[in-house]
């Protein structure tokens, strides 16, 4: 070692210390410009929700900036959600800001989690795991509580020739003579095919799910939960869709599945 270290190491120190404080003087004004709360959205930016634990910054306006002052921002954004960041953490965005066209994502201290876009670098905290998938037993006729829906699945049995059915939509009717003793009702699974009325073939029901085939958008929380009953290994129902064709109730005992919602009592269309 170099006989004079002691003194070499406390001459860059003192370096070190009066660049930070310039830098860091700088930073004050840079980050209004450099950071943006929340999650972009059509109207603008989303705070509300989990978008408000988000913070992003502008990666051509930050990669414009100074290798020093990089590190100083990603550390604020960072401070911004309660996390401090090592200085291996800090290269690893830093280098995650450095490709361009890249998009990557990085676990970090603290529950964190940076994600890039093509125009952002986003810091958030990680995201929850989703519910557990679940799955009951439900009798023809007969109800079950489903927990983690909020609501009660319900068959019915109706006499078709008995009873009048015109204020039910047949589509919706299945056939019991086609059907086990008993259904389960469970949340969708990866690999899942359910075959919709009207259609040559089966269709995943990971596809079935996307918003422009449903015409509404729902959160992946939503769709996580999605409910389908399933008769002896096969789907025959799933929630927003008429009945799967082969099962349909036309001139037979018919089952009539609601959606109940608990607490209330009122059937979800």
């Amino acid at each position: 070692f170099n006989p004079a270290i002691r003194e070499t190491l406390a001459d860059l120190a003192e370096v070190a210390r009066g660049e930070d404080a310039y830098w860091r003087k700088d930073l004050g004004a840079l980050l209004p410009r450099l950071v943006r709360p929340g999650l972009p959205s059509r109207s603008g930016r989303s705070t509300t929700g989990n978008a408000s634990r988000t913070v992003a910054l502008d990666l051509e306006k930050l990669r414009a900036l100074p290798e020093a002052v990089q590190r100083l921002a990603l550390q604020e954004a960072a401070g911004q959600l309660g996390s401090s960041l090592e200085f291996k953490h800090i290269q690893q965005l830093t280098r995650m800001v450095q490709e361009p066209k890249r998009v990557q994502s990085l676990s970090l201290p603290g529950g964190l989690r940076a994600k890039t876009s093509l125009r952002e670098l986003r810091l958030s905290p990680e995201e929850e795991k989703t519910s557990a998938n679940y799955q009951y037993v439900l009798p023809i006729p007969g109800e079950v509580h489903v927990p983690e829906l909020g609501r009660i699945i319900r068959a019915q049995v109706i006499s078709i020739g008995k009873q009048k059915v015109s204020g039910y939509n047949s589509e919706l009717l299945l056939n019991r003579t086609r059907l086990a003793p008993k259904l389960t009702v469970r949340n969708w699974r990866a690999g899942d095919r359910f075959f919709p009325p009207h259609s040559k073939s089966p269709k995943k029901v990971k596809e079935l799910l996307q918003s422009d085939r449903m015409g509404k958008h729902f959160s992946a929380e939503d769709r996580k939960l999605w409910p389908v009953l399933e008769s002896a290994g096969q789907i025959v129902w799933m929630r927003g869709f008429s009945v799967a064709e082969a099962f349909a109730g036309h001139d037979a005992d018919a089952v009539l599945i609601e959606e109940i919602e608990m607490g209330s009592g009122r059937t979800i269309d």
